[in-house]
């Protein structure tokens, strides 16, 4: 099986890239630069030349103040972004793999 992991350079991605090396599991964990999830045309480079099995992603915008602020970003990364990679990982017919968090995070959108 293949592997891809987002959000490389987060903790929880650091602890699957530990396990998997120390495992000698099959993975790639591209930088933020070169898997920008926001990104499709990234994405399908990365999924073309590696034509992953299983996909996870510990990638997520979790600073609930910062989002409160920005909250365009936190719903480009926490929602758009997933999106992007859900279906570009149908396409190889891989798995899916994404972390819930126990922070709320509340998106209004400015009606006009």
């Amino acid at each position: 099986m293949k592997y891809i992991i987002t959000g490389s350079s987060g903790q929880l991605a650091k602890a699957f890239i530990k396990k998997f090396t120390e495992s000698n599991i099959d993975f790639i964990a591209p930088s933020e630069q070169d898997l920008d999830i926001t990104n499709k045309e990234k994405i399908s480079n990365i999924f073309s030349r590696y034509n992953p099995d299983v996909v996870i992603n510990c990638a997520a915008y979790n600073n609930v103040e910062a989002a409160q602020q920005d909250n365009t970003k936190a719903f480009l990364i926490n929602k758009t972004a997933v999106t992007n990679l859900v279906d570009e990982t149908k396409k190889y017919n891989a798995k899916f793999v994404h972390f819930g968090t126990d922070y709320i995070f509340y998106f209004r959108r400015n009606k006009k």
